[in-house]
This record gives structure tokens, C-alpha cells and sequence, in this order.
């Protein structure tokens, strides 16, 4: 390129009006490559090719190997640059076409067997045993989903599985085992079928009705816990006598009573499941519940063995549902002089 304009000024300075072409047509070295970049649309007075136009790389690895244009060919020199259209313009083609609207859909014939098969998804029953009234304990999740389904197909209300609390007006308790949970004795004391998960799944499988619950009984794995058949007899006991396991008692907790339970509000709530009452004061009770029967400075130890009224610990109350078989003298104050409610009860557990 230096060459070539090196000629190029040359020529003018000189006056020739020779032209560019007829430079290169006298057949040197520098007028051939001249005569090249005029092939190539090269712009001697820029200096630089058209705005817009670019060599293809045939023609441009070509010209590095110096190759005289005479072998190029017409189509390899230049590569059209693609032409933008113009936003005025594409909105002007936009505005041309004709909107197509939407056409109507026309129910095919597989629709109605899609409805038919979301159909088949059975909808949430409604309770067919309003007087029945289930509570979970003591199970794992999975379970617990598998049981909900079992009481909806079966149309039996569920309570508050999430809960661990005693739920007043439960009159099932489904459980793997029995044990010492506050859903399972509150379960014992106030009557309530404590049964397996199978009495679920059979009851779903019946078209009408509930199996019987004695089939189902849920049984405890440690005698020295929970007796073996303890829920059965509390059962037993309600449907005979229709009395609950505290029936008459009344009792003062003492506020510290809870050491080896989970907390005094379980006692209470455990106790009023077997209806009994709960006394703000220790007048006119049959027993008072207290951390130490033997804590001579408490005032309530105190005002209990002056008025002479019966002090019992807090596992009286656990293992008066648990083991019903069990002798309890040792877990109520010695020299206290027991009501006739209270001897009645205890008679008639043993």
C-alpha cells in the first residue's frame, strides 16, 4: 500500500494524468499491487476500503501469499454486508399483518375421559360418627398420615394429632403400644378404647359401621411401666359402671407437685379426664398432691397432716391408671385416715 502511494505521488508531481489502472497495467511489481487494491475497492484517497465491505478471507489469505488478481475470482474479492432493516420499517410490515384471532376450541372426544378420571380422585368425607372422636399418640409420621386417611375414609373425626395434650371428649386412642404418655393415661382414666392401628384400617375396609373394639386393644411391652392390659380393664370398668376413673374425687395440687412428671397442668389435665375435681384449697379434699410426703416444712405437708387429710406424690395419680394391679400404700402418707370415695375407688381397682 506504501508503494502504491508513494506512485501515486509521483505521478502528480511529475503531471502525468495517468491513471491509477494505467499504472498498474505497465506490468511492475507496485503498479500489479496497486492494480490489486483497485480490484479490492480500495479507496486511494481515504486510504481505506468502502464503509460497509469487507474481503473474504479466501481473497484476504490470497493477497498475504501476494497471488496476482488475475487468478481471483469475481465472487471471492468482496462479502456483502447484510442490510439492517429499519425499526420504521418492521413496524410497518407489524401494522400489514392481519391478526389471526384465536379460533374456539371444540371439546374433543377424549375430555369427557379426563373428567371421568379426575372424578375417580375421592373427595374429603364428612364425619359419618359424629360421637366418635379419635386421638393419635405416639406415633411417627408416616403412620400418622396413613391413619388420617384410614379415619377419612371411614368418616371418623380426627383431633389435633400435632398435639401431645389431652383433649377433652376423646373417645379413641390409636396407639402402637401403650405407655406413659399424657394421651394414654388421660385415655385410661376417663374410659376411652385405646386401640391398635388395625381398628383404623378395618373400619375403613367396612362399607357401614365400626368394628369392635375389644378385637383391638393396644398392650404395653413393659409390666413394670404400664400393665400389660391396662387400657382394657379401664375400658372394661367404664362400660360396666359408667364411673371414670376419678369419679367423686377431689384433689389439691401442690404448685411444685410435678418432680418426676412432665408437669403439674399434665396431672390436672390427666385427672380431670377421669373427672375429677381440682380444689384451689386443701379444705374439703380427699387427697393433696405434693413433691414430699415427709417435708415438714412445707406448710401445705403441714396443714394437710393437722386437718388429717390423705398426702399422696405424683406418681399416685401415674401408676393409679398405669398399673392397676399394683398396691399403692407406699405412694400415700402413712397415718392419714383415707375418705370412703377414696377407699371405694381403690377397692374397686384391685
Amino acid at each position: 500500500q506504501e508503494v502504491a502511494g508513494d506512485e501515486e505521488k509521483q505521478q502528480q508531481e511529475s503531471g502525468g494524468n495517468a491513471s491509477a489502472g494505467d499504472t498498474g497495467v505497465s506490468g511492475g511489481r507496485a503498479s500489479r499491487e496497486l492494480r490489486g487494491l483497485q480490484l479490492f475497492s480500495w479507496d486511494s484517497q481515504r486510504r481505506k476500503f468502502p464503509p460497509g465491505e469487507k474481503l473474504s478471507n479466501r481473497v484476504q489469505n490470497l493477497a498475504r501469499k501476494r497471488v496476482q488478481p488475475e487468478r481471483l475470482e469475481a465472487g471471492d474479492l468482496l462479502v456483502p454486508s447484510k442490510k439492517r432493516k429499519s425499526s420504521d420499517g418492521q413496524k410497518a410490515k407489524e401494522e400489514k399483518k392481519p391478526k389471526i384471532k384465536a379460533a374456539k376450541t371444540v371439546p374433543s372426544a377424549k375430555r369427557p375421559a379426563q373428567q371421568k378420571k379426575k372424578a375417580k380422585n375421592p373427595a374429603p368425607v364428612e364425619p359419618r360418627h359424629h360421637d366418635v372422636h379419635v386421638s393419635l399418640s405416639g406415633m411417627r409420621s408416616k403412620v400418622r398420615l396413613r391413619c388420617l386417611k384410614y379415619a377419612d375414609k371411614c368418616g371418623v373425626q380426627i383431633a389435633e394429632f400435632k398435639s401431645k395434650e389431652w383433649r377433652e371428649g376423646t373417645t379413641h386412642v390409636v396407639t402402637p403400644k401403650l405407655g406413659r404418655s399424657e394421651k394414654t393415661l388421660a385415655g385410661m382414666a376417663s374410659g376411652a378404647w385405646i386401640v391398635k392401628e388395625g381398628w383404623l384400617r378395618d373400619c375403613a375396609k367396612v362399607k357401614s359401621g365400626l368394628k369392635d373394639e375389644k378385637d383391638y386393644f393396644a398392650e404395653g411391652s413393659q409390666d413394670d411401666l404400664v400393665t400389660r392390659n391396662a387400657g382394657g380393664i379401664w375400658a372394661r370398668r367404664y362400660q360396666e359402671t359408667k364411673e371414670k376413673a376419678f369419679e367423686g374425687l377431689k384433689a389439691f395440687f401442690h404448685g411444685g407437685c410435678a418432680q418426676n412428671a412432665p408437669s403439674t397442668d399434665t396431672l390436672i389435665r390427666i385427672f380431670k379426664a377421669g373427672n375429677g375435681q381440682v380444689a384451689c384449697s386443701t379444705e374439703g379434699v380427699d387427697f393433696a398432691v405434693v413433691p414430699n410426703l415427709e417435708d415438714e416444712s412445707d406448710p401445705v405437708v403441714r396443714e394437710c397432716k393437722a386437718n388429717n387429710i390423705a398426702l399422696v406424690s405424683e406418681i399416685f395419680i401415674i401408676e393409679y391408671l398405669a398399673l392397676p394391679t399394683k398396691d399403692l400404700a407406699s405412694l400415700v402418707s402413712s397415718g392419714a385416715t383415707l375418705t370412703a370415695r377414696m377407699k371405694t375407688l381403690i377397692r374397686s381397682r384391685t
